[in-house]
């Protein structure tokens, strides 16, 4: 019901209640001029009983009058009215006394004897003076005159008498509603005060109870909490309340989707208070620095940023909340392992929120991607330019006659421009190989595989290079069968033995060796026999040398795309730079994995395992 129909209903709640009170009123008024009426008949009864007795009396002097002291003529006017008219006025009042009476059953029985012996009376009265003008006056006559007169007084008394008594109770009866009046009236007035206090105190109240509502839903979506249940009802206010639900059911969706944003944005969104502390920051923080919102909210930013780059970071944000201006600039942050990564930071200074909003972006690998242009560009400049320089000088030396193809000089020549030629195939080759293996196209034919096979294939496609190299070659390996593509294998097993030989003193051995291993890298002696352990065992291959080793800084990188090591003189390597990429992408393409230590000065040993087969 709306707030129309409510006021309505109490409007007419109201009127009601004032109908029924004027009805009570009408009532008893009504009950009043019917005592009024009554006594109004009552005090006409009296005065006609009273005229009745005053005519009775007058026409009774009269008639004494007349016969002891004036004598008059019949015929005379002052016979008349000393006598004559009032006994004819008799009869008609004593008509009106029965009428007014006619509805008392005991008065009327007594007005009517009070009738009878009056007109009786009159007759007497008329039989008399008749007696009088003729001079026959008779004293039986006058006895039963006086006898009549007083039946009549006495009868008239008792009628005056339960009159008068009438006219005292219809007096009482009068104040007695009088005073119920005044009452009624008092209750009337103070049950409509009472009345309409209470309908309004109701309607009051229950209007504001609910604005207390709607106010209070107000303040608990401005602090986030959830709201009161929706109202109940079709008024304005319940329809204002599930308007404001609404609302606040969209603000929330709105704030999901915002938050939705924010916490799974891949980069870190936050802000930062003037004295450069986190004030709020979003989930990416665990995955790009390794602190949670938590650990970072009351930090200091500058203690997160490298320190060749801090002088330089706080120069920024302090220009951006001096300028209140928009900036974007690179800088080094810590992480929780402590390895630093390079970010690219926008930062907005917000004039209304005090605090500087920031978006943190890793570019540590667009950073390795710019790199390995580098790299790739260094490698087309160096390894395709310099076998391709070598191949067209040969060529043209052969047409311009220079050298004899037959002859030992000019078959020299040819030889190195082939050497340069399979450089060339072997560069095209494993850019082709890494493009399959990132592609996922490499197919590979897994299947129980030989170890010591695969280590006597490898060792004998190196043995003519480490012959050149004078290094020497040994492996030994338990009969172990592994799940794997022979072929492949085999290519990472050349392609490490080939750096193993070629970063080896003259001289020395490279050796290759084969061992079972658990899931965790325990060595068989300690995990016990793991044959028929499926894929919970593994074989480990180990190939070592004893070169000068690998410096530490460089071990996390060598596996990656265009690493090479340097030499001793600190020249970069001969090489593409893809073959440890390869390896590694093969043997995790048969579930394995492969990794390398070092010592300066006493070798490297890299190893890889395998899935042995069940």
């Amino acid at each position: 019901m709306n707030l129309t129909a409510q006021v309505l209903l109490v409007i007419c709640v109201l009127l009601a209640c004032e109908v029924g009170l004027l009805g009570w009123l009408g009532s008893l008024l009504k009950n009043a001029e019917a005592q009024i009426d009554h006594e109004r008949e009552v005090l006409r009864t009296i005065d006609h009983l009273e005229r009745l007795s005053m005519l009775r009396e007058k026409a009774t002097s009269g008639l004494l009058l007349q016969q002891m002291f004036l004598k008059d003529d019949p015929n005379s006017r002052r016979f008349r009215e000393t006598f004559g008219r009032y006994l004819e006025e008799i009869p008609a009042e004593m008509r009106t006394v029965v009428d007014l009476v006619q509805d008392d059953a005991e008065v009327s029985a007594n007005a009517k004897n009070l009738q009878r012996l009056l007109l009786e009376g009159v007759q007497e009265m008329r039989l008399e003076r008749d007696l009088y003008v003729t001079k026959q006056n008779d004293d039986f006559h006058v006895m039963k005159l006086n006898r009549m007169a007083n039946s009549a007084s006495q009868l008239t008394q008792v009628i005056l008498d339960h009159y008068r008594n009438l006219e005292q109770d219809a007096s009482r009866y009068e104040g007695e509603s009088r005073a119920n009046l005044q009452k009624a009236l008092g209750t009337v007035l103070v049950f409509n005060i009472v009345l309409a206090l209470c309908l309004a105190s109701l309607f009051i109240r229950g209007i504001i109870r609910r604005l207390r509502i709607v106010t209070e839903n107000s303040q608990k979506l401005a602090l986030g909490v959830p709201l009161n249940a929706p109202m109940s009802g079709g008024d304005e206010i319940a329809n204002l309340d599930h308007v404001f639900h609404q609302m606040a059911e969209a603000l929330e969706e709105s704030a999901h989707k915002e938050r939705a944003i924010v916490e799974n944005a891949v980069d870190i969104i936050c802000s930062i208070d003037k004295r450069m502390r986190f004030a709020a920051v979003n989930p990416a923080s665990q995955s790009v620095l390794g602190f949670s919102p938590d650990d970072l909210i009351g930090k200091n930013i500058l203690t997160l940023v490298a320190p060749t780059h801090i002088d330089g970071t706080r120069e920024r944000f302090e220009s951006i909340m001096r300028d209140e201006t928009k900036s974007e600039f690179e800088t080094v942050l810590i992480t929780k392992s402590g390895a630093q990564i390079d970010v690219a930071c926008s930062a907005r200074w917000s004039q209304q929120e005090r605090a500087i909003f920031s978006v943190i972006r890793d570019i540590s690998q667009a950073k390795e991607v710019a790199r390995l242009k580098q790299e790739f560009a260094a490698m087309v400049s160096h390894d395709l330019r310099t076998p391709l320089s070598s191949v067209h000088g040969t060529l043209e030396l052969l047409l311009a006659d220079v050298y004899d193809s037959r002859d030992e000089k000019g078959k020299n020549r040819l030889r190195k421009a082939l050497g340069s030629l399979d450089r060339l195939l072997g560069l095209v080759n494993d850019l082709l190989d890494l493009e399959k293996l990132d592609a996922g196209k490499m197919v590979m034919d897994i299947k129980p595989t030989s170890v010591p096979e695969l280590i006597k294939k490898a060792i004998d496609a190196v043995a003519g290079f480490a012959e050149s190299h004078n290094v020497q070659v040994s492996g030994e390996a338990a009969e172990i069968i592994v799940m794997a593509d022979e072929d492949r294998v085999t290519q990472v097993m050349v392609n490490l033995l080939s750096n193993a030989i070629k970063f080896s003193p003259p001289g020395t051995s490279v050796k290759i060796s084969a061992g079972l291993v658990s899931a965790n890298g325990d060595d068989g002696a300690h995990s016990g026999d793991l044959k028929g352990a499926g894929v919970h065992g593994y074989c480990e291959i180990q190939i070592s040398d004893r070169g000068r080793g690998i410096p530490a800084d460089q071990l996390p990188f060598l596996f990656e795309r265009f690493r090479q090591t340097e030499k001793g003189d600190g020249k970069r390597g001969v090489g593409t730079g893809l073959g440890l990429a390869i390896c590694k992408a093969i043997v995790e393409g048969h579930e394995g994995t492969i990794g390398v230590s070092s010592e300066l000065g006493k070798g490297t040993t890299v190893w890889l395992r395998l899935p042995i087969a069940t």
